[in-house]
């Protein structure tokens, strides 16, 4: 893994700290390593998760429909889409 420019600290119990020592030994490589590695698989499903909808048939007929038929965005859903904005959400 290449040299990290950011560090990360945090608080974890010794029997949790001891699951992951004993994990990283199993596949040969740093705690920190099998952490970091962990975590990026964990963040990389939980963004695939909330970034894509699956609908039936029916359901997405119905949602482009409704695009198609849009009328102008209300006040309530430009400050809805600014807050995204302003949140990192794309």
């Amino acid at each position: 893994m290449a040299t990290a420019a950011e560090r990360m600290d945090l608080r974890i119990d010794p029997e949790k700290k001891e699951l992951l020592r004993r994990a990283a030994a199993l596949v040969g490589g740093t705690m920190s390593d099998f952490v970091v590695r962990s975590s990026l698989e964990s963040a990389e499903q939980v963004l695939k998760n909330h970034s894509s909808i699956t609908l039936q048939n029916r359901s997405f007929d119905s949602f482009i429909a409704a695009c198609e038929n849009s009328s102008e965005p209300n006040q309530a859903l430009t400050a809805a889409l600014a807050v995204t904005r302003e949140s990192g959400i794309e």
